[in-house]
């Protein structure tokens, strides 16, 4: 009687091992997806499902401005037009008016070993480390501000950065904040001013698709880098002489590329008089 009792015993314990197994290779399968919602409305509290990437293509159906259940399938070529399920319908949905991006816990989960590998060569001012990171297309955009200038942030290609830090040639890579005066600098003055200035990475405050509180500077990410994760390291009471609330953040922003995650974007952004 005995030895038929563990004999049970010993069959519901490989069962339940199996079960495990099974789940594990279930869970370990699961894909991720986007979080899709309205930004703003079209007109009249709506925005038109579109039957091509294009405002004069015909509207399929109307999406209320407060429906979130909306799907990604992709995006066009231009990256200006995502391409939506709703409901039976299939059909393009503008970034101007709908936002696909990840919760902050599965943006942490795609992007945050990656990100501590770049903060770790941004810390040793290892560009050739961190250009391994960088889009192989796109390259990567440096924004000393939260507002993204297309017309005068510098980009740099992967091939390139690796070189920059050595290069004292001055770019200009905007208008200073506070003086109005162009940013004059070479690749390693921009760096040593508006990304290494601070030790942004040791920050605790560190987000993923979700900015921290605090910040009244225009900021256009999510218009600019529709398709992304950022994420945002930041520092406060930096300089309390000066400012109680004083503060300084870091952005890195992600892109997908063939299923691989790169560097689109690194932004700096600061409290300033």
């Amino acid at each position: 009687m005995f030895a038929l009792k563990q004999s049970r015993i010993f069959k519901v314990f490989l069962l339940g091992i199996s079960v495990f197994f099974i789940f594990s290779c279930r869970s370990s399968t699961i894909t991720l997806e986007p979080f899709c919602e309205i930004l703003i409305d079209e007109t009249d509290g709506i925005v038109n499902l579109r039957k091509e990437a294009d405002f004069s293509a015909k509207a399929i159906t109307r999406i209320p401005l407060k429906n979130k259940v909306i799907k990604k399938l992709g995006i066009s070529n231009d990256e200006k037009w995502i391409n939506l399920q709703y409901g039976d319908h299939t059909g393009w949905g503008n970034v101007s008016y709908v936002s696909c991006r990840y919760v902050p816990a599965d943006a942490q989960s795609i992007v945050a070993e990656p990100a501590l590998h770049v903060m770790n060569a941004i810390r040793k001012n290892n560009w050739a480390a961190v250009s391994k990171f960088v889009h192989p297309i796109k390259g990567v955009r440096f924004s000393p501000y939260a507002f993204v200038s297309i017309e005068t942030d510098q980009v740099y290609k992967s091939n390139e950065l690796g070189q920059a830090i050595g290069n004292k040639d001055k770019r200009v890579w905007g208008v200073n904040d506070g003086s109005g005066d162009p940013i004059s600098l070479s690749f390693g003055e921009y760096v040593e001013r508006y990304i290494r200035k601070h030790n942004y990475w040791e920050s605790k405050a560190v987000t993923y698709n979700q900015f921290a509180d605090g910040e009244t500077a225009n900021n256009n990410i999510i218009e600019t880098y529709p398709h992304t994760i950022v994420v945002e390291y930041s520092l406060a009471d930096l300089d309390t002489a000066v400012h109680a609330t004083s503060w300084s953040k870091l952005r890195l922003v992600f892109e997908k590329s063939n299923n691989t995650w790169f560097v689109v974007g690194i932004m700096h952004s600061s409290w300033t008089i």
